[in-house]
């Protein structure tokens, strides 16, 4: 609970205008949630940026307990669904949300066999860190990482199911994949807006036959931790194309019915303009500007931003 509370604290300490990657971020952040959570008032997404920092740092500290006891009391965990996946093997799919990291604690003292999947830019920024963490969950057997844009991942991930081990992925991984490579984007519909988000999970769900299985975890406000269980998702009687469109809809709905509930608790909300196509988001016009526009420094120039459509104003040269 202390180092809740010095969490907490540092988080509050952000200060909008103290760098410009903070500002930038800021600004971003709040065009993503001005886009797909429009009844938020544009006055609350500071300390809603604040809160989202929060919980990141909160979840790379839940990993100091990773070789023990969890401290913090974790609910909805359902015996019955690690007791399916051990029976039968599959993608496990979760979203930086809440405590987003304790999935592995999770699966590892359930006993559950399983590799993970992880992005080129968290390789290559924290593959020694997460590395250490996987060897305290595991220490006589190791638990594998997949770099997802290696071009023997898809080959991994099969022969680690053909192995008997199920494979722990983040759907919301997005770095790395451009919105002009539609052929790896599916497009769905999220929160009135939409989505472009990877074909790959449920593509290999598909083609080796196993189910995807879906759990959340998010924070509650006294530290406790609550897991949210999705469907069991199964393959079969679906075309491939039907199975990625079915799968990766119900999962980002799943995601969406808790954002309402704890929209501070999405790390994706500070990359999310990424993945979408601004001529085709649907936007109302408004009088206030707080809600309208945001500051952008770019290479030493300055930018007003219009936060509905993420066109670009230059407001001054650079210097």
């Amino acid at each position: 609970m202390q180092q809740l509370q010095v969490v907490r604290k540092r988080a509050r300490s952000l200060k909008r205008f103290a760098s410009g990657d903070l500002m930038n971020a800021f600004t971003l952040y709040s065009a993503n949630i001005t886009h797909f959570l429009p009844c938020i008032p544009p006055e609350t997404h500071w300390k809603l940026f604040r809160q989202t920092y929060q919980h990141l740092w909160l979840s790379h500290l839940d990993q100091d307990y990773f070789g023990g006891e969890f401290p913090a009391a974790i609910y909805g965990w359902d015996t019955s669904w690690v007791h399916a996946i051990r029976k039968r093997p599959g993608i496990v799919c979760t979203l930086h949300t809440g405590s987003y990291r304790l999935a592995n604690y999770l699966l590892a003292r359930a006993g559950i066999r399983y590799a993970l999947l992880i992005s080129d830019r968290v390789m290559a920024e924290q593959g020694p860190e997460i590395r250490e963490v996987l060897e305290r969950l595991s220490p006589n057997s190791p638990i594998p990482l997949i770099e997802a844009g290696s071009p023997s991942a898809a080959l991994a991930i099969l022969r680690s199911i053909e192995g008997g081990a199920s494979i722990l992925a983040y759907l919301d991984g997005f770095e790395g994949t451009a919105l002009t490579d539609l052929t790896k984007l599916e497009r769905i519909t999220f929160l009135g807006q939409h989505l472009l988000v990877r074909r790959g999970i449920p593509y290999l769900a598909h083609r080796a036959g196993v189910p995807l299985y879906l759990v959340l975890n998010f924070r509650r406000d006294d530290g406790s931790i609550q897991a949210f269980h999705g469907q069991t998702l199964e393959p079969e009687g679906f075309s491939c194309d039907r199975y990625i469109s079915y799968a990766l809809q119900y999962m980002f709905d799943f995601l969406g019915s808790l954002l309402i509930h704890y929209p501070e608790q999405w790390e994706s909300w500070l990359s999310l303009h990424e993945h979408v196509s601004p001529e085709q988001c649907h936007h109302r016009q408004t009088g206030s500007r707080k809600r309208t526009y945001g500051l952008l420094k770019l290479d030493g120039r300055r930018y007003l931003m219009d936060k509905r459509t993420y066109k670009l104003t230059q407001l001054s040269r650079k210097r």
